[in-house]
């Protein structure tokens, strides 16, 4: 099987645009050449990758999963231009970093990287928001230096150090009835329009296995990608939120009110690294200061 580059940056502006028309212009080739680069690449991966639906090409099912992936290769090499430039001005020093979206978003995270380059200001760093399964591959394949992620993780190709634990709180505003006890059951939230996070994820199953061990069934309202949504949502008063306590950092408690839950939910982050790769005085520094910065946030809330 043999893939060009020129045939992923034409699937990738296929995908972006919806048409080789709009594709052509975008990769500076003919419609035709980039109709004849689709075609090119269905026969190397051997199936279909887009159907027409409507005057416009929408991905197969297969087709996704190798868009996904082929973002993947196409970022790498975006981001060579980066690293030639950092060794044509012998800025060399360059960490990357990749975590869930609640984590990169955090200002858990940005306290902590903005430490870290007060220590090492000549070093680029990139942060990445990713899937679970994605920060397991980014790391693993060499992409990332560093990922973060909750716990238990036990992907090939990388070691994991556990390194600050979390938990599940109540979010809602200020004046809500809940806002009356100091912390909460889950009996307490059970009867109100819930915000919780998509089913896909570790912090979705840990709640619904909390509610099906307590023989409660929730009133979901919303299902959203991130704790911080989440968070954003319940603000607006629209439910309660139950949310990674890490989204709820540096928070208006004029605007939100934020209550444990008891008995506690508990979330635990580990930090991975490539198995066998070597540790340099960088890593190290980001991976203290990272500690540091989630412990220090998470036990004063």
């Amino acid at each position: 099987m043999h893939i060009t580059l020129r045939q992923l940056n034409a699937f990738r502006a296929v995908v972006t645009t919806g048409s080789t028309a709009a594709a052509s212009q975008k990769v500076l080739v003919t419609q035709p050449a980039v109709s004849r680069l689709i075609n090119s690449l269905e026969d190397a991966v051997g199936f279909k990758i887009f159907v027409r639906e409507r005057g416009r090409l929408r991905l197969t099912e297969a087709g996704q999963m190798l868009f996904d992936e082929s973002e993947r290769v196409l970022d790498a090499v975006d981001d060579f231009g980066s690293i030639a430039s950092d060794i044509r001005e012998h800025k060399t020093a360059r960490v990357r970093l990749v975590g869930s979206p609640t984590v990169v978003a955090s200002r858990v995270l940005s306290s902590a990287l903005a430490q870290f380059v007060e220590e090492f200001p000549n070093v680029r760093v990139s942060v990445e928001a990713r899937t679970r399964l994605e920060t397991e591959q980014y790391v693993s394949g060499g992409i990332s230096d560093l990922g973060i992620i909750l716990m238990p993780t036990d992907h090939a190709g990388t070691d994991c150090e556990t390194f600050a634990k979390s938990r599940m709180v109540a979010v809602f505003i200020p004046g809500h009835e809940l806002a009356a006890k100091a912390a909460l059951t889950l009996d307490d939230v059970a009867p109100h329009s819930l915000i919780l996070v998509g089913t896909s994820s570790r912090v979705r199953i840990l709640v619904d296995n909390a509610f099906y061990q307590s023989g409660l069934t929730p009133k979901v309202k919303f299902e959203t990608r991130t704790s911080i949504t989440g968070r954003n949502l319940a603000a607006e008063g629209v439910g309660v939120g139950l949310v990674d306590e890490l989204s709820c950092s540096n928070i208006d408690p004029d605007e939100l009110a934020v209550r444990p839950l008891e008995p506690e939910i508990p979330l635990v982050y580990g930090m991975l690294t490539r198995s066998g790769a070597p540790s340099t005085p960088l890593i190290a520094c980001l991976k203290e200061k990272i500690a540091e910065s989630f412990n220090a946030r998470l036990d004063r809330q």
